[in-house]
């Protein structure tokens, strides 16, 4: 078996088991255990496995998150509708949280003129 045939199955073997070890590697495939280094470099390389001390593992899916800029942006029109909505219920001297969200961003930019 070639290494892009073994590669192929290790990465079966990835998917049902999650991790695995370099020895396990060398056992499963009868691979010396630069072989199995070898293996393990190419699939960490190749953006499909993740290198642990002695073995590799399923990569863990980041969730890539927008830029604010991007978010603030986009369906900027329904976000000030909604900050002129709740900006109509607080009145003056009231004491009110807000977070980071960009809506909210909408909202802090027209109570700049009240006394909260």
């Amino acid at each position: 078996m070639n290494q892009k045939e073994r590669i192929v199955e290790e990465l079966k073997l990835l998917e049902n088991m999650k991790t695995i070890s370099q020895e396990e590697l060398m056992q499963i495939f009868s691979i010396s255990k630069d072989t199995a280094r070898r293996d393990i470099l190419k699939l960490v390389e190749s953006g499909l496995a993740e290198r642990y001390p002695g073995g590799v593992s399923l990569p863990v899916l980041k969730p890539q998150i927008e830029s604010y800029t991007s978010r603030l942006v986009k369906q900027s029109e329904q976000k000030q509708k909604i900050a002129y909505v709740a900006g109509k219920v607080i009145k003056d001297h009231m004491t009110i949280y807000l977070d980071v969200s960009t809506t909210v961003h909408f909202l802090a930019s027209g109570l700049e003129q009240n006394d909260l």
